[in-house]
């Protein structure tokens, strides 16, 4: 007996090392994400020996029972290679492929993840499929040295992996029985895990043992992409329930109403500036990256600034649906990508249009990049403009995301010139974002010291509309506009300094600047980009109920202390008012944090539990919103509080 255990332990040896390889070279990967994208002020679990623990041993978890499914194909060839003479020879090619072929997309993704993170904040997602030639064909190339060094870490994993799955292969034990134990046990072993641990299919399974801040360094970024697409194809959306509809319906109601600040005000013209990637930071008087900006500051002196201002999410995709539609995006993928695009909402253009605006989008971009062009129609614009319709594009210079914006803002310059009033126009600029390359002018210019690239993309925007302006004074249409400027999301405003805060890396400029009122306020009540919504139908007179789950923005000083919602990722949503910051659980449907960003701006102090009043109001707040989401997207009548649909 004692021989036979002996025997057996040996046969599986190799297949032990082969999994102890793998086990190793994914914590190799997972310690450079952490060291790379460390957690930021309040996101820090690690402070203790038993957080750590915890963390360490569901990312070992995670590991294992990803990689034992991922390496199943390759065993199962090796059972067959095992049962069958004939076929030995070509099972076990297969089976060193079935092996690195899912190991090495496996491993890259989760390399790919620790440069890709800061974007977005989460590990990969379907969402990814949609953006994929941005930071891969395009980003990456204006990095030469990163993308050397990413190309020679990924090699180097390759390699390692062909040369464990050749290893295990070659040690197939001759003897049958032998053969079929070797092959066999870990195809049981991942069957009898599975029917143990159904639900670490799910990749915010890690949840219901540490908190969502330290998820992204559990996670494997094969299964939080495999899982969204799934999830996404399956058209899923969770249905989430914390209270009795009709209060969820009180608490966040759907349906708005224009409060006009002047009884049947003209219809005024808005154009809206939708600024990609910029952060308060270069606003904010006491931030370490206050930009001096000749245009912005002179426009905010005569402008109502809004100090407290945050995006709904990370992404660009998911930003614009908020700010032209006034709807947070509930899916991975865009809303425009997804099976919900027959949602009841308001879409800008369609509003507007039955109000006798004409409505025109700009962007430099190629065409529907990020599907924007989707989107616009599906919102209902008249007309989309990008870098095929700009007459001699291809003789100007290019930033990597499409024309630089000095040569958009002029041809929308142009077109408003011709334009019918009243009027929406939307410019949604590029040159502010990643890489940030500038005009070939500017790479020459002789700059102060210490500006990051982030920076100096920001200034030469700054004088690009400081032209566009000089020209646009001198139009009819100046004085009867009301000019809007809003980020789509926080960006790092030094990519030298890549910190993250959970409060922080939300707020981006809004800014409101009419000609007729020259008088600048700086208003301090916390607004959102889902705001923007509401802001702009009160602008042109709008007097039918609309669906937003935002507020407008002259009138947000008489709605006391509201509450903002912020996506972190499909875990972890945020709740804001003027005081306070919740982190929501949505795995538990629990509050996991509460900090007095006041008081504590550093976030270093978790006052859960010992608020009272404060607490319940933000925790209700957030269920309702949640709530209110997901059914809106599962049954909108019930959402929206409509007699059912038929």
């Amino acid at each position: 007996m004692k021989k036979r255990f002996q025997q057996f332990a040996k046969t599986l040896r190799a297949p032990g090392i082969f999994f102890l390889k793998l086990l190793i070279l994914q914590f190799a990967l997972k310690s450079l994400f952490a060291w790379v994208n460390p957690p930021g002020p309040g996101e820090d679990d690690w402070r203790s020996v038993h957080a750590l623990g915890g963390i360490l041993q569901w990312s070992l978890s995670v590991d294992a029972f990803t990689l034992l499914w991922l390496c199943l194909p390759g065993f199962l060839c090796l059972l067959l290679a095992s049962l069958s003479k004939q076929l030995n020879a070509i099972a076990k090619t297969l089976a060193l492929w079935a092996f690195v072929l899912p190991l090495a997309v496996a491993s890259l993704l989760n390399l790919a993840d620790i440069f890709y993170f800061p974007f977005h904040r989460q590990r990969a997602n379907a969402d990814l499929l949609y953006v994929t030639g941005h930071p891969f064909q395009k980003t990456f190339v204006q990095n030469p040295g990163w993308t050397i060094l990413a190309l020679l870490i990924a090699g180097l994993i390759c390699l390692l992996l062909f040369r464990f799955a050749l290893s295990l292969v070659r040690q197939l034990p001759v003897r049958k029985s032998s053969a079929l134990f070797f092959s066999g046990m870990p195809v049981a072993l991942a069957i009898v895990w599975a029917m143990l641990r159904p639900g670490m299919v799910m990749p915010n399974y890690p949840l219901t043992g540490i908190r969502s801040s330290s998820l992204v360094y559990v996670q494997q970024s094969a299964g939080t992409l495999l899982y969204s697409v799934y999830r996404h194809k399956d058209a899923r959306v969770d249905s989430l329930y914390y209270m009795p509809h009709a209060e969820a319906r009180a608490l966040q109601p759907l349906w708005k109403n224009s409060k006009p600040m002047q009884v049947d005000a003209p219809k005024r013209n808005i154009v809206l500036f939708i600024m990609e990637s910029v952060p308060a930071d270069y606003f904010d008087m006491d931030s370490p990256f206050r930009l001096p900006m000749p245009f912005m500051d002179s426009i905010r002196r005569h402008a109502r600034y809004y100090k407290n201002a945050y995006s709904y999410s990370h992404h660009s995709n998911k930003g614009i649906v908020a700010i032209l539609a006034g709807m947070p995006t509930l899916t991975e993928v865009p809303v425009y990508h997804s099976p919900y695009t027959r949602l009841p909402v308001t879409g800008i253009g369609h509003r507007l249009k039955d109000s006798g605006y004409t409505s025109l989008f700009f962007i430099g971009d190629d065409y529907d990049d990020f599907g924007f062009a989707k989107c616009v129609n599906w919102l209902g614009f008249n007309t989309y403009y990008c870098r095929e319709d700009i007459p001699g594009n291809s003789g100007m210079e290019s930033h990597t995301m499409g024309l630089h914006d000095e040569y958009v803002l002029e041809f929308m310059g142009n077109q408003l010139q011709r334009q019918r009033q009243p009027f929406l126009a939307v410019h949604y600029n590029t040159s502010t974002h990643y890489p940030n390359d500038l005009p070939s002018s500017y790479k020459r210019r002789i700059w102060p010291d210490g500006l990051s690239p982030q920076m100096k993309s920001m200034l030469y925007y700054d004088e690009c509309l400081k032209d566009f302006f000089r020209k646009a004074m001198k139009e009819p249409w100046f004085n009867n506009t009301v000019f809007l400027f809003c980020s789509d999301h926080w960006m790092y405003p030094d990519e030298r300094k890549p910190s993250a805060h959970a409060r922080q890396h939300f707020r981006i400029p809004i800014m409101w600047y009419d000609p007729r009122d020259p008088n600048g306020k700086n208003i301090r009540q916390p607004v959102s980009q889902l705001d923007m919504l509401n802001t702009m139908l009160l602008l042109s007179g709008n007097k039918q109920p609309f669906i937003s789950y935002g507020e407008q923005l002259p009138t947000i000083d008489t709605t006391g202390n509201r509450v903002l919602y912020m996506r972190e990722n499909a875990g972890t949503y945020q709740a804001l008012d003027s005081q306070y910051l919740l982190r929501f659980n949505t795995v538990h449907g629990k509050a996991e944090s509460l900090f007095d960003y006041k008081s504590d701006p550093l976030l270093r102090k978790n006052v859960l539990g010992k608020t009272g009043a404060v607490e319940i109001r933000l925790i209700r707040s957030m269920q309702a919103f949640l709530q209110q989401l997901s059914i809106h997207h599962l049954n909108p009548a019930q959402a929206l509080d409509l007699p059912p649909l038929n």
